[in-house]
């Protein structure tokens, strides 16, 4: 159940924009939420019980515990491993979302290191200068809206669209942009910022924009015009933001770090309110588990809470059918432990997607016995050896496709994953 809703005296968006038709509650909408680190994708997702090459959670089992028991389930379809001492919120997802599920197994990444997969694993390209993938669908779904996506995970990628991305920040920084009344107080003890404008000082400086946009076209023709039409695009957003600051800033508490647990209701409220089309968040764990793999069970446990939780807020708020919820990681882990009982990098992964379009209680994809990525046909999802391996920009691209964004102009020739509506 929702915690308690942030929409109450929410200011309507302002008709303005020209980009795109008014916003709708039709109007199709991403939830992306990011394991920050690498899960270990055995403990739970692609299941590998009794493989002597894979040292799956059963190890961890403690041998005088009756209960501690790992376990074989098919839920809804999708075969999982299960633990109800250590896991439970896994099963309780799974047995209530699981129909609206898609459990997507083999992702090949093609690296391990870090900042390299979650570029790919989020935008489809290896250099991080692309957008990522909520960057991409916020900026085609959301162009009249105030924002086109919100990033309050701090690993997003806005790339040329950063003037639709709004970024929280890794303190709830935009709390203070919007709400300066509520920023910290200066070191010297009085108000900060110092300064804040009034009313007619906020007038003179848009005029004077405005009249440097309008000199700006006439000088430069053509080629300038298109700039100048982006600074004044990017004052239309600014003004629909701060419409909207109720929605947005409500649901922040300057000082603490965004992370899912604490944002489930701001996420339903912003896509709920019409504020963004997409949204970017971290699970809040620190999955890089090279010491003490062990630890990956309570971050399994806190994670599918978390977004039982989520799932239920788009549920009530009448967004779950128009609303794609993706649960990924830039990487798994190694099959087996290290020296510290912990795992090391794996480029092979998995990913959930539920929601909106998706055709649930499945699974595509999969690994072979080692965790290696199997081939498979992009536009079902079913193993096939003739098929071929499930990229990261495949998926990225399939992403896109589902939420009917056109992928080409930002991954020219990638073939779009589509079993996920299959």
């Amino acid at each position: 159940m929702r915690r308690r809703s942030f929409l109450a005296g929410a200011a309507a968006v302002p008709a303005l924009g020209t980009l795109a038709l008014a916003a709708s509650q039709s109007s199709k909408r991403l939830v992306v939420v990011f394991a920050n680190g690498g899960w270990d994708t055995s403990l739970a997702l692609d299941p590998k019980l009794g493989n002597p090459a894979i040292e799956g959670p059963e190890v961890d089992q403690d041998p005088d515990d009756p209960e501690d028991v790992d376990a074989l389930a098919t839920i809804a379809g999708i075969p999982l491993v299960i633990n109800d001492r250590k896991r439970p919120a896994v099963t309780r997802f799974f047995e209530r979302w699981g129909r609206h599920t898609v459990l997507v197994n083999g992702i090949w990444v093609g690296s391990i290191a870090h900042d390299p997969c979650r570029w790919r694993m989020l935008s489809g390209r290896v250099d991080g200068r692309g957008p990522d993938v909520t960057a991409m669908a916020g900026a085609s779904l959301g162009a009249d809206l105030p924002l086109g996506a919100v990033d309050t995970s701090g690993l997003g990628l806005a790339g040329p669209l950063a003037a639709s991305v709004g970024r929280v920040g890794a303190r709830s920084q935009l709390e203070m942009l919007l709400e300066p009344a509520r920023s910290p107080r200066a070191a010297s003890g009085g108000p900060s910022p110092a300064f804040v404008a009034r009313s007619e000082e906020r007038a003179w400086m848009r005029e004077f924009l405005e009249a440097r946009d309008e000199q700006g076209r006439e000088r430069f023709g053509a080629k300038g015009a298109v700039a100048y039409d982006a600074l004044s695009e990017a004052r239309l957003r600014s003004d629909r933001l701060v419409a909207q600051r109720d929605s947005l800033v409500q649901g922040l508490s300057m000082g603490q770090e965004p992370k899912l647990s604490g944002l489930v209701d701001t996420v339903v409220d912003l896509l709920a309110a019409d504020a963004c089309r997409a949204v970017l968040v971290d699970s809040g764990r620190s999955w890089d588990t090279h010491e003490a793999n062990v630890n990956q069970h309570g971050h399994y446990d806190i994670l599918f809470d978390d977004l039982d939780q989520l799932v239920t807020g788009l549920d009530i708020a009448s967004l779950l059918s128009s609303t794609v919820v993706v649960v990924l990681s830039e990487m798994a882990r190694t099959p087996k432990r290290n020296g510290a009982l912990g795992k090391d990098h794996w480029p092979h992964t998995s990913a959930l997607l539920l929601g909106g379009d998706v055709r649930g209680g499945r699974v595509c994809g999969g690994t072979d016995a080692l965790a290696e990525s199997l081939p498979m046909d992009l536009s079902t999802g079913a193993l096939d050896a003739a098929g071929q391996l499930l990229k990261y920009d495949n998926l990225v691209a399939g992403l896109l496709t589902l939420l009917d964004v056109d992928p080409s102009p930002w991954l020219p020739g990638t073939v779009p994953f589509t079993g996920a509506t299959a």
